[in-house]
């Protein structure tokens, strides 16, 4: 079987930890601790990462890390997959 890539901009495999934060407005609880996130890829116009805690398609992420480099560090949630009731798969759209 064929696999057909459809999107617009290639992915690079990158896992490695990452902190992450939302805006203050966007927050239901007051941050007590660090948001850690596993990233999975990414690419010109996104990032696909695990998370520990709930989002909400539609909110804005701001994440921490030395490897991205500008790639990603501020995005959009355009998808949201509960893989378990403590990990979310999560793709994010960010602006080149």
């Amino acid at each position: 079987m064929v696999h057909l890539e459809r999107r617009k901009d290639a992915r690079e495999i990158l896992v490695t930890t990452v902190d992450y934060d939302l805006p203050d407005e966007q927050r239901e609880e007051k941050k007590t601790s660090s948001n850690l996130a596993i990233t999975v890829n990414v690419s010109r116009h996104g990032l696909c990462l695990y998370l520990f805690k709930p989002v909400k398609e539609g909110q804005r992420i701001k994440v921490f890390s030395n490897l991205l480099k500008g790639n990603c560090s501020t995005g959009t949630v355009r998808w949201v997959k509960m893989i378990s009731p403590d990990l979310y798969k999560v793709g994010l759209f960010c602006k080149a």
